[in-house]
């Protein structure tokens, strides 16, 4: 018995720890107020003002990882006749399964939580030739199909947003929808420049609360976004 409840207890104790240390980071890298730096550059807050002058009429163009790499090392194995050949078809229809679940999750979350702009979805291996003023037939629907209906004007207003890591100041960095302008230059704070998506944790909290999916996590990190992106914008107002 005593066991038992000494199990519980440092169990208990482990799941507290990460949960601090989750939410210091959550903190250090979601903060949007201009003190979350003491030594803002300049620079940084004017990019940042001049982004959010233009951003609520602009379109954001958001890149969806394609496990395009990990795809190809795949097929490239099935192709040449592996004795494992089995396991790696398996393993293919379970990539391409997790990136096309991840992508609908995405997309939902920005229909049910983000009005904050247009916003168009790509996969992350398109690329866009800076000479041309108008791309289309790239652009997803709601299918992850190609939609010729959908372009984008370059010469207008445009942003990017991918998913990849942030940099901390003080701890490592966590998942995150970052932002960068056109030139695909990240914006930095005061700019409400990511979303994070600290899957780690999120998804030790989606097993210990029942019913919290992580499609739940991702709207929520979106919508969390979303109101951040309200308020500088309300501040610079005022």
């Amino acid at each position: 018995m005593k066991t038992k409840r000494t199990n519980s207890l440092i169990l208990l104790l482990l799941l507290l720890t990460i949960f601090g240390v989750s939410t210091n980071a959550f903190a250090q890298v979601a903060q949007t107020d201009p003190a979350y730096r003491a030594s803002d550059r300049q620079s940084d807050v004017a990019r940042a003002e001049a982004a959010m002058a233009v951003y609520p009429e602009a379109v954001l163009v958001v890149k969806l990882p394609s496990e395009s790499k990990k795809i190809q090392v795949l097929q490239s194995r099935i192709t040449q006749g592996s004795a494992n050949t089995a396991e790696y078809k398996e393993m293919l229809e379970e990539t391409k399964k997790d990136r096309d679940d991840f992508a609908f999750m995405l997309m939902s979350a920005f229909k049910d939580a983000y009005d904050f702009s247009e916003v168009l979805f790509v996969w992350d291996t398109t690329s866009f030739d800076a000479g041309s003023s108008k791309i289309k037939a790239c652009f997803l629907d709601e299918y992850l199909q190609a939609d010729p209906q959908q372009s984008l004007d370059t010469t207008k207003p445009h942003f990017f947003g991918y998913i990849g890591q942030t940099a901390a100041d003080n701890s490592n960095g966590v998942n995150a929808l970052i932002v960068c302008e056109s030139n695909m230059e990240p914006l930095e704070s005061p700019f409400p420049y990511c979303a994070p998506f600290d899957f780690g944790i999120d998804t030790i909290r989606a097993f210990l609360f029942k019913g919290v999916t992580e499609a739940d996590l991702i709207r929520k990190a979106i919508g969390k976004w979303n109101k951040a992106l309200y308020r500088y914008q309300e501040k610079l107002e005022f």
